[in-house]
C-alpha cells in the first residue's frame, strides 16, 4: 500500500503543493501512501496515545482481508519519528494533511492534462463518464442524433443534472485560484 509510485526525482515538480509544505529532503517520505489504523481509533482518547505498534491494531476493512504489511508499519514508524510526532493525534493530522495535499496535486495535474489534451476542465463535469463522453464527442466531432430508442433516451435523461443555482447577493467574490493556462482570476 505504501509502495512509492514516484520512481524518479524528475517527477517531483508535479507536486507543487507538497513542495510548498515540505522540505525537499522529506519528499521520499511524503510522496508515499501512508497507512491509518481506522478501526483502532474508537475514541477521542486514542489521539493522545502513542502510535500503536502491534499489527492487529492496524487491521482495516478498507484493504479487505489483508493485514497491514511489515513494510507499511515500519514506514509509518519511520514517518512518525522523522516528523517528531509526540502522539497518535499528531500522526493523524500529518496523515490527513498529506492525503489532502497529494489529492490536490494529483487533481491539479489531471486538470492540466485534460485541458491540454481536450480543452476540457474536469471540475465542470459531475462524473468521469460525463467528462469522457464530452471528450469523445469533442475529439470525434460527432453530432448526437435524436433517438427513438426509449432506453437510450432514459439513459441520457437520467444523466441530466440541474436545479436552482444562484448567488443571492449583488456582488460575490470567488477564492478560486486558476491552475490552467489562459484562465483569469
Amino acid at each position: 500500500m505504501c509502495n512509492n509510485k514516484v520512481r524518479k526525482p524528475v517527477d517531483y515538480p508535479k507536486f507543487e503543493n507538497i513542495l510548498k509544505e515540505f522540505k525537499k529532503e522529506d519528499l521520499h517520505l511524503v510522496l508515499q501512501k501512508g497507512v491509518h489504523p481506522y478501526e483502532w481509533v474508537d475514541s477521542y482518547e486514542k489521539f493522545s496515545e502513542q502510535l500503536p505498534l502491534e499489527k492487529k491494531d492496524w487491521y482495516t476493512l478498507l484493504i479487505g482481508d489483508k493485514n497491514t504489511s511489515d513494510h507499511d508499519l515500519n514506514f509509518t514508524v519511520k514517518v512518525y519519528k522523522h516528523f517528531n510526532c509526540k502522539n497518535f493525534g499528531e500522526y493523524h493530522d500529518l496523515y490527513k494533511k498529506l492525503d489532502t495535499i497529494l489529492l490536490k496535486d494529483v487533481f491539479d495535474d489531471f486538470r492540466k492534462t485534460c485541458y491540454k489534451n481536450y480543452k476540457l476542465d474536469p471540475v465542470y463535469y459531475i462524473s468521469a463518464p460525463n467528462l469522457s463522453d464530452a471528450a469523445s464527442l469533442k475529439i470525434t466531432s460527432q453530432e448526437l442524433e435524436l433517438t427513438n430508442n426509449q432506453y437510450l433516451y432514459e439513459l441520457y435523461e437520467n444523466g441530466i443534472r440541474g436545479g436552482i443555482s444562484m448567488i443571492p447577493h449583488r456582488h460575490a467574490l470567488c477564492l478560486y485560484t486558476p491552475v490552467l493556462p489562459g484562465k483569469k482570476k
